[in-house]
Formats: structure tokens, sequence, C-alpha cells
């Protein structure tokens, strides 16, 4: 028991380390999804290893918090995107009309 609680602080504590020492090079948007995958791998050791089964609120806010970072992720079309389509007239600075490419 000592062995396996030993190994899970040692990989837990550089799977922390790796998560801080990769904020400098990307982008924390980038980053947090992976943190939030910390509630799955320890809800899969936790489980078998000490019998303990999270109750609807703990499962509930769990879906959330992963949900969210799965929501992050998501390419989604950059905001107006779907309205310089329907519009191809766009005013220039001097206040002429030009046609949007």
């Amino acid at each position: 028991m000592i062995l396996q609680l030993s190994t899970i602080g040692v990989i837990g504590t550089l799977a922390f380390l790796m998560l801080i020492n990769a904020c400098p090079i990307s982008e924390p948007a980038t980053i947090t999804p992976v943190e939030y995958t910390g509630l799955l791998t320890t809800m899969l050791g936790v489980v078998p290893v000490w019998g303990e089964v999270p109750n609807l609120h703990e499962a509930i806010g769990m879906a959330l918090i992963v949900g969210s970072g799965i929501f992050t992720v998501l390419p989604r079309k950059p905001e107006g995107a779907e309205n310089r389509r329907r519009i191809p007239l766009a005013l220039d600075f001097r206040g002429n009309v030009q046609l949007r490419k």
C-alpha cells in the first residue's frame, strides 16, 4: 500500500510540474482542459483502490467541470462571421461603399 501511494505521489507531482512548465510555452486556454483530465484519472484510481464512488452531486459537479473544459477547446467561428456573409458591402474610413471579398 505504501508503494502504491508513493508511486501515485511521484507521478502526480511530475504531472503537475509538467503542467506548470507548460504555462509559459502555451496559452492557458489550451492547458486548462488538460488539467481537468486529472478529475477523470483520479476517479479511475479511487474507485478500484479505495472503493469510493462519487454521489450524485459530486458526479454532476465533475461533469460540469469536464464539460466546460471540452467546450473551451471546441473550434468555433470568429465573432461576427455570419454577419460578414450576409452583408457584402462595407464602408471605408472616408464613408465610401466597398464590396467585401
